[in-house]
């Protein structure tokens, strides 16, 4: 079969999945992470063509290269279409230059304000497309360290379909994070809050949807298990739509382009990586993290500890294990499914990530990565204030960082650093970056007032278990 429409699991199993299960089952029976049987690849003469497109277009476009035959081209054109209604810029991903070299995507002019919103507005379309054409139901599973969850939240939000189990680490996002996701009063929308760190709410979520109790459960009410989180390809499928539209607006295919990337779960940068593997001419991928710098230790040495999460100013990054890295050794590992589970199930029970010296030179060969300290990022804030007239928040200004240390010991080539939430949903650490509060956004200055929702949970896979059966149970 061997095509962009059907999907295996890094793991081994579930062979030919075609793209509409693979989008509402989110994660594979073996606990793997689902990949297309074939990365569908462009001429220089095909990217140039698409330059003409705009934004809608081109989501268009690079979605029914992996979707095929199993979506109309028509119900492609109009899913793109909806899933961008909601974004307040009319270039829905602006391009800023900053110098000759460096420019600044802002990814966060959707509707909850951060770069998740792309991809969750396509997912939930895509789901509600699947879901009334299959006749079915979904209990969605998820975790956020910030972002994710209000993303989530506002894309499927009184869809009568689908009931949204969101987790969230208790008191690790800001406060405006959690704002956006626990005000919100929909009878489909469903807050926990985890006594850990996001890392525990990621594994609980993993270990819920691959639960056979579960899936009975799911079953008997009619509904299937998925995934909002970048664990659904669906979600990376979505991203890899910003990477071309930039790298075309800075002069692709004729000039390769740079990309640096605020890294946590590794989605974000693992779509950029699915767009150079289509062909597009990208040079470097930066990987951008805070002192949780796991990512930047398996790039420079090729293995690193699982330690404990430390907080940070940058909570979206507050991550140890980064499950779409398993993308990753999948595909440069040429697709080795055995090695790729047991490098992984190495993971899981040695708490160390450990990569064959293979694999390894295979990321040095595509990435670089750079880590900042609170401090550092504080300064960055600061500095794009003051110097470049730029406002943005700290994950942004990691990636900024990291953008200014790739073009000094590389020079030559233009760095895209990807602005990745709205700076006013970091009000207390701009203000302290910048001695003054960024403007407040109409989207967030009402949030206060409202009425939160959520249930506390111990940080262990049955209570939420219990939960969950608890609510389905009652409707």
């Amino acid at each position: 079969m061997n095509t962009p429409e059907f999907c295996s699991s890094t793991r081994g199993a579930d062979t030919n999945t075609p793209f509409s299960n693979v989008i509402l089952s989110g994660l594979a029976s073996d606990r793997g992470l689902f990949i297309p049987q074939q990365i569908p690849t462009l001429s220089q003469e095909q990217w140039q063509k698409l330059k003409s497109l705009n934004y809608q277009e081109l989501s268009a476009h690079i979605i029914s290269l992996f979707s095929g035959k199993q979506i109309p081209l028509k119900t492609i054109q109009n899913i793109s279409s909806q899933s961008i209604q909601s974004f307040s810029h009319p270039d829905i991903a602006p391009l800023i230059p900053i110098h000759d070299n460096l420019s600044f995507l802002e990814l966060y002019h959707g509707p909850t304000l951060a770069f998740k919103d792309f991809a969750l507005q396509t997912l939930s379309q895509l789901f509600a497309h699947f879901l009334e054409t299959q006749k079915q139901k979904l209990i969605i599973i998820g975790a956020t360290s910030g972002d994710t969850g209000s993303a989530a939240i506002e894309a499927c939000r009184n869809q009568p379909l689908i009931n949204l189990f969101m987790m969230h680490p208790l008191g690790r996002t800001s406060t405006l994070q959690r704002l956006q996701m626990t005000t919100v009063n929909a009878p489909n929308i469903h807050n926990i809050a985890i006594d850990g760190s996001f890392d525990d709410c990621q594994k609980i979520a993993k270990s819920l949807l691959a639960m056979p109790e579960l899936q009975n459960i799911a079953a008997q009410h009619h509904a299937t298990l998925s995934a909002v989180n970048s664990i659904n390809w669906g979600r990376i499928l979505a991203q890899i739509v910003y990477y071309v539209y930039a790298a075309l607006k800075v002069g692709a295919p004729q000039k390769p382009v740079s990309f640096a990337v605020p890294s946590g779960n590794f989605g974000n940068i693992f779509a950029g990586f699915l767009a150079k593997s289509m062909g597009l001419p990208i040079h470097r991928l930066i990987i951008a993290t805070n002192h949780n710098n796991i990512l930047e230790q398996i790039q420079k040495t090729g293995n690193a500890p699982i330690q404990k999460v430390s907080p940070s100013l940058s909570p979206s990054m507050d991550i140890q294990v980064s499950s779409n890295f398993e993308r990753l050794i999948f595909l440069l590992s040429n697709r080795d499914a055995s090695q790729t589970k047991s490098i992984m199930n190495a993971q899981e029970q040695k708490l160390h990530l450990s990569l064959t010296p293979q694999i390894h030179n295979q990321i040095q060969k595509h990435f670089d990565a750079f880590s900042l300290d609170d401090e550092q990022t504080l300064q960055t804030i600061n500095h794009y204030f003051h110097k470049h007239n730029l406002l943005v928040d700290p994950h942004s200004a990691v990636g900024l960082k990291a953008a200014e240390r790739a073009l000094a010991e590389s020079p030559s080539h233009h760095v895209v650093a990807l602005g990745t939430a709205h700076p006013a949903k970091f009000p207390e650490t701009v203000s302290q970056a910048t001695g003054q509060p960024p403007p407040q956004h109409p989207l967030l200055s009402s949030l206060s007032d409202l009425p939160e929702s959520f249930s506390s949970l111990q940080n262990n896979t049955q209570s939420v278990f219990n939960h969950i059966v608890q609510v389905v149970s009652s409707q």
